[in-house]
């Protein structure tokens, strides 16, 4: 439609009727309390019929009915009392005081809430004051378009890193099961935020395993028991991966670029030894690294050469067999 207006079928129609009365019911339940404790000017926990009338005086405004306003102060009243009284006998509280009735002079807060959710003067006035408008449909598709980008980019990382993550469960000890749970959890969901979730509880109890496990080992205690064991090293893979989380672009290549520039500065022979030492780890490294990469280049380079002889040969055989078949027909 030109006014941006969309149609809607009548069950869709009831079902926005019901999602806005829900919202607009919660903000109601979740307001008055907070309200009402704003009138117990004692700070007793309760508040009496003279302040309950406030309240609701203070609901209808300055141009409302007195009669009508004295009648419905007198129906909360009635209501918020059997609910407090009903309270408390379950709890079995004593001690509050009661007048002659047998009724007591003053009501729990949370009574007087749920009384005044009974009576039209205090819906209309949260309604009116505290209850947000709903949001434009082109900010709820935006929301929808970001949650479904989000479950497909953790989707997709899922499926990149499963069985590289999934190892790493067997040696976080009694959070191995745990994390099989969120897993099994994670496959299944089919919500898009809830997934997302699962995926970052599965990543961070991951990262938080790894760094508890380090703080152990570096215990006075642990190193008394071990003294073998590497700290250096898993300081160094713990501030590896702080700087991937921190936008270093490549390990060796920022690494190499930072010792470069370490050992060009004129700052005396020590510093240069440090990174001339730092340079020849990173150079270990990298040579690790390239070794990897080549071999994998050369069996890459391998498979596509005997795709290819293999793909020429049988061009060859069908060409072959198609002179073949000239010459016996001639």
């Amino acid at each position: 439609m030109k006014s941006g207006m969309k149609k809607m079928s009548a069950i869709q129609f009831k079902q926005a009727l019901c999602m806005e009365l829900l919202r607009c019911e919660s903000i109601v339940k979740d307001t008055l309390p907070a309200i009402i404790k704003e009138f117990d000017l004692d700070d007793s926990g309760g508040i009496s019929q003279v302040e309950l009338s406030d309240v609701l005086a203070m609901f209808q405004g300055p141009n409302g009915d007195p009669v009508m306003l004295k009648k419905e102060c007198e129906k909360v009243w009635k209501e918020a009392q059997q609910l407090s009284m009903a309270e408390s006998s379950q709890a079995s509280v004593s001690g509050e005081r009661h007048s002659g009735d047998g009724l007591s002079s003053e009501v729990d807060i949370r009574a007087a809430a749920k009384a005044c959710r009974t009576s039209e003067v205090p819906r209309r006035f949260i309604r009116l004051h505290y209850t947000p408008p709903l949001p434009t449909d082109e900010s709820a598709e935006e929301e929808a378009d970001m949650a479904k980008m989000m479950f497909l980019i953790v989707k997709r990382q899922w499926r990149q890193h499963q069985h590289c993550l999934t190892r790493f469960f067997a040696v976080c000890g009694h959070k191995e099961n745990y994390l099989k749970d969120q897993a099994t959890r994670f496959v299944d969901e089919a919500n898009h935020q809830r997934k997302v979730q699962l995926f970052f509880t599965i990543t961070l109890t991951l990262l938080e395993h790894q760094l508890l496990n380090l703080k152990q080992k570096c215990s006075p205690a642990a190193l008394a028991a071990d003294p073998r064991t590497d700290v250096e090293a898993m300081f160094n893979r713990i501030a590896n991966a702080i700087k991937v989380l921190y936008g270093h672009k490549c390990l060796l290549q920022d690494d190499f670029t930072a010792s470069e520039i370490r050992a060009a500065s004129p700052t005396g022979g020590v510093v240069i030894g440090k990174a001339r030492r730092l340079k020849q780890d990173q150079m270990s490294v990298y040579n690790a690294v390239q070794a990897k990469i080549e071999q994998y280049a050369a069996q890459l380079i391998g498979q596509k050469y005997i795709t290819g002889i293999q793909r020429w040969r049988k061009q060859a055989e069908k060409t072959l067999s198609r002179k073949h078949r000239g010459l016996a027909a001639t």
